[in-house]
């Protein structure tokens, strides 16, 4: 017994360098910014994916989350070295030999408290690292009024989307309504108002690092900013179809792998140019239609929210044309 408490002992040791240098990374990553998610710049990107995945066309915050995800990702494997280190070392120290006796022992308390508070102390700091983030993603959005701001209706296993029209405001009959296509300008801040007609869905735009569940009965706001048009993507890639992916990152039943929508970032002129062309050209739905799925579900007084943007950025050429006579 007591051969084995002074090995004990000796791996007690051995594991506090290893928790301590888990603790000095952490402490070193928090230092460099008082706190704060640390602004990071866009890593290059080849064919499209960074070393994290796919590609960040997104905000700052979006960058914040790829760091966090480092940072995360040096403790886990740490973690994991440590942990898979100690496994062998005791398999290979305590392996059988002719002649052992077993030790019989009821645990060490102090090794199971370093081992509960080493973790539950860098748990308690990564909610603390990770607020900021958190904050600038839910809650210090940014002003409705300062941008694009679409409604989006998710359903077994589609997504639904209905822009303002050039009058600024929902529910009238220059409203544009889109099925899986979400189109937005470069560089504007866009909230989008998630609801779901049947059940849990979880709006994902994998590129902008944002995800959002969609809950029966709620309207929730989120938004984004891409900082990359699709045609710039389409010529580095070399590939004319590619868009963007909007998932489902809820599993929300047997098709749930099909609920694939797509994020399509235009110029501001393009933009516009497109919802000109989708209006007056393209079999695109528009305005009051009863049987549109989000007419129908969306509740009126949800309608509160207004897009200034959209109507005081229309061109007025363009503006002259809706509705349609």
């Amino acid at each position: 017994m007591e051969g084995f408490r002074s090995v004990l002992g000796g791996g007690l040791r051995r594991f506090a360098a290893p928790a301590a240098a888990l603790a000095l990374l952490a402490g070193a990553a928090w230092a460099q910014d008082g706190g704060a998610a640390i602004p990071v710049p866009e890593p290059p990107h080849a064919g499209g994916l960074s070393a994290l995945g796919p590609e960040n066309i997104g905000p700052q915050y979006s960058h914040d989350v790829d760091h966090l995800y480092r940072v995360i990702l040096w403790l886990t494997t740490g973690a994991f070295v440590l942990t898979q280190g100690l496994l062998l070392f005791f398999l290979f120290r305590f392996r059988a030999r002719p002649g052992g006796v077993a030790a019989w022992t009821h645990g060490n308390h102090r090794l199971e408290i370093i081992w509960t508070l080493v973790p539950g102390a860098i748990l308690f700091w990564l909610a603390l690292f990770q607020f900021s983030t958190w904050k600038d993603i839910k809650i210090a959005r940014p002003d409705p009024k300062e941008g694009l701001v679409v409604q989006v209706m998710a359903k077994q296993f589609e997504w639904h989307f209905r822009y303002a029209g050039p009058d600024g405001k929902f529910d009238t009959d220059d409203d544009l309504l889109t099925l899986n296509y979400l189109h937005v300008p470069v560089d504007t801040k866009v909230t989008v108002q998630l609801r779901t007609q049947d059940v849990l869905h979880s709006f994902f735009l994998p590129n902008l690092r944002l995800k959002q569940d969609t809950v029966p009965g709620l309207t929730i706001n989120q938004w984004f900013e891409a900082r990359k048009t699709t045609e710039q993507a389409r010529k580095e890639r070399g590939i004319e179809s590619f868009n963007f992916e909007i998932a489902c990152a809820e599993l929300c039943g047997l098709g749930h792998t099909r609920m694939k929508g797509y994020l399509v970032v235009h110029s501001k002129e393009g933009f516009f140019a497109w919802a000109d062309k989708a209006y007056l050209e393209e079999p695109h739905e528009y305005g009051k239609n009863p049987d549109n799925l989000l007419n129908r579900f969306w509740p009126a007084t949800e309608n509160k929210l207004e897009d200034p943007w959209l109507r005081d950025n229309w061109p007025a050429d363009l503006k002259a044309k809706w509705p349609p006579k």
